[in-house]
Order: structure tokens, then C-alpha cells, then sequence
């Protein structure tokens, strides 16, 4: 499941558990008040910790995908360096043959 799905349900269930609780809280109406508050500063605290280690993940995944990319240009700058190399050696050879 996508972290967009999971934030989404996450949010969605929060909400739903919020109505139901108040359609059919037992308690009087400040103690709802404050049990709402509470679990609703734990829901922020828990998304907010859940985006900061989205973003952490994200932010690893870009790195290790940006030191792939320059291995792979070093590769090629190094295969292309040798390949421009050997040409300039045979076209050397090539007008040593011709004088």
C-alpha cells in the first residue's frame, strides 16, 4: 500500500472513529471534548511523525538514487575517455601508414 493510501486511511479512520465516538459516547460532553482533544493531538503527533519519516525516506531514497546516476555517469565518462582514446591511437597509426 502507497504512503498516500496508508496517510488517507489513517485520516479517513480518524474521523469515522471520532463521529461514532461522539454519536455514541457514554460520557458527559466536556469529558468528550477532552478525550476528542487528546486523540486528536495524538493524530496530529502521529501524521506529523509519519511525514517527517516519509520525508526522511524520500529524501534517502533521492540520495541513493542521485550516487547511482554519478556512478553511472563516471562509468560512462570513463568508458567513453578509453573508447576517444584508442581512436585517437589508431588515427595515429593510421597517418603514420599514409606519410
Amino acid at each position: 500500500m502507497s504512503v498516500k493510501n496508508t496517510l488517507l486511511t489513517i485520516v479517513v479512520s480518524a474521523g469515522v472513529g471520532a463521529v461514532a465516538g461522539i454519536l455514541f459516547a457514554p460520557d458527559r460532553g466536556d469529558k468528550t471534548r477532552r478525550d476528542l482533544s487528546r486523540k486528536s493531538k495524538k493524530t496530529q503527533q502521529d501524521l506529523t511523525k509519519k511525514g517527517r519519516d516519509f520525508a526522511d525516506m524520500a529524501r534517502h531514497e533521492f540520495e541513493d538514487y542521485l550516487d547511482n546516476l554519478r556512478n553511472k555517469y563516471e562509468s560512462t565518462k570513463r568508458f567513453s575517455d578509453d573508447l576517444i582514446e584508442k581512436g585517437e591511437a589508431i588515427a595515429d597509426e593510421i597517418k603514420g601508414k599514409l606519410k
